[in-house]
């Protein structure tokens, strides 16, 4: 069996490639516009790098909240299951359809008051909506626009997180050290402390790696660098506090999606991912040292709390909190997010930022396209 066999193979364990020929059109158009924008992210970062390797991307056919990335030999595949794009559009639609949520977006009195809660929200589309009556999107052009455009720049964040694994080194390093059969999630199944550790801390590599991408893609767009994702958006992009807000707004759904669990529920150490609410942390505080955040606020001079992150940020996570539990009709955990902003929390980052200076770093440059440097 070959590596792209062996890709293939990997690939239909996950679900295999939607059929878009099975889709009726809007649905079909929906899922392919969603398929070139990854083709197209994927080749502009290859692009900015000095690498000659494979990377394919489609979605699969699973309704779960979830995406993947594995290879072998240089040649790699990334999926983002139909359930994730699903799941982050019917949230945000679910949001800015109501009249009671971010009422300084748009006119808020074209939305209604009367929708139904996503109260058995999960990581499985199909279960969410077997359990939900219809409602329609958005009625305002801009809140319409807004759900759109956070729904993209969450699928941008978990693609950059996928990318981040092939690219530094994850993908080929537990094919070749553990035979993990380059599948990312199988580490799961692996009691292997050390292994434990290694992928909590490749996992904040990726995320902190998608975070860098994604937050330099929307400052290149404030600075003109790069196109803005409408022209309706041109006005906004000229205040780029809005647009770390809006960042911070899709970054938290992200995380939130998968739940509020107390980090402290279970020991860290038999553990083998962060907790999304360490998740969610650890990605903001990217943001203070990101090169170009930093040179943008020698201008604009934002207040800073400190972790260097603009105060700003704080509300905008803060109301993805309210906007869950009004949604969901349920109040989320305000202790794991506590937990997670203070000593535990921040106990847990360390643990795993020493463990990739010490441990991880250098095992992973022999599999890395890029050079990897201390946390």
């Amino acid at each position: 069996m070959n590596s792209e066999e062996e890709i293939r193979r990997e690939i239909n364990k996950r679900g295999g490639i939607i059929n878009y020929n099975d889709l009726v059109p809007e649905m079909k158009e929906y899922f392919l516009f969603f398929k070139q924008r990854g083709l197209t992210s994927i080749n502009y970062i290859k692009d900015q790098l000095p690498i000659k390797t494979k990377i394919d991307f489609d979605i699969i056919d699973d309704y779960t909240f979830n995406a993947f990335a594995t290879g072998i030999n240089n040649i790699y595949f990334i999926g983002i299951n139909r359930g994730t794009i699903a799941t982050l559009s019917l949230v945000f639609n679910r949001v800015f359809a109501d009249k009671n949520l971010f009422s300084f977006i748009g006119n808020c009195e074209k939305e209604s008051s009367n929708l139904p809660l996503l109260d058995e929200l999960s990581l499985n589309y199909e279960y969410t909506v077997n359990r939900l009556s219809l409602f329609k999107p958005p009625h305002d052009i801009h809140r319409k626009s807004t759900s759109r455009l956070l729904t993209l720049l969450a699928l941008d964040f978990i693609l950059a997180h996928e990318i981040g694994h092939v690219l530094r080194g994850h993908i080929g390093y537990k094919f070749n050290m553990y035979n993990l059969d380059h599948s990312e999630l199988q580490v799961l199944q692996n009691t292997n402390s050390y292994l434990r550790m290694a992928n909590k801390s490749m996992e904040m590599d990726a995320d902190t790696w998608a975070v860098r991408m994604l937050l330099r893609s929307e400052l290149n767009r404030v600075s003109g660098k790069l196109p803005l994702p409408g022209p309706e958006w041109k006005e906004i992009y000229k205040m780029p506090g809005i647009v770390l807000t809006q960042f911070a707004f899709a970054i938290s759904t992200v995380f939130r999606i998968y739940g509020d669990q107390r980090i402290e529920y279970s020991d860290f150490e038999n553990e083998s991912y962060p907790r999304p609410r360490l998740r969610f942390v650890y990605s903001m505080l990217e943001i203070g040292k990101h090169p170009d955040f930093i040179d943008l606020n020698k201008t604009m001079e934002f207040t800073l709390d400190k972790n260097g992150i603009p105060i700003s940020l704080e509300p905008a996570y803060k109301m993805i909190e309210e906007a869950f539990n009004h949604i969901t009709g349920k109040t989320s955990s305000t202790v794991s997010l506590q937990e997670a902003l203070g000593e535990i929390g921040f106990n847990q980052i360390n643990t795993l930022i020493e463990f990739w200076n010490t441990e991880l770093r250098v095992a992973l440059q022999k599999y890395s396209y890029l050079n990897l440097f201390m946390k």
